[in-house]
């Protein structure tokens, strides 16, 4: 029999918050890890490890600019601040 939670889930310590990237094609046989004080990046190619790296970077300064912390941040919040990002972003040339 499993044992119950004493303590409600919403009172529990939460632990610090931190921005998660995974890249999905490590193709050379390097491991790449980076990590700040607010982010972890794990594999990918050279190429998706620098793009995690940079997105990871942009996500920092708009949580500076903004004067969020991922430690504060709610899911408004989040959603919000991914459109923006997502909004700046070049868009891809479409081929006609």
């Amino acid at each position: 029999m499993r044992k119950q939670r004493k303590t409600p889930v919403s009172t529990v310590r939460k632990g610090k918050a931190l921005l998660w990237g995974f890249g999905l094609d490590p193709d050379d046989g390097h491991y790449r890890f980076t990590m700040n004080g607010q982010c972890r990046l794990l594999g990918g190619s050279l190429e998706t490890h620098r793009a995690m790296q940079a997105r990871a970077e942009e996500i920092v300064q708009e949580l500076s600019r903004r004067g969020y912390s991922l430690d504060s941040l709610t899911r408004e919040q989040a959603e919000e601040m991914a459109q923006a990002l997502e909004a700046m972003q070049p868009q891809p040339e479409s081929k006609a």
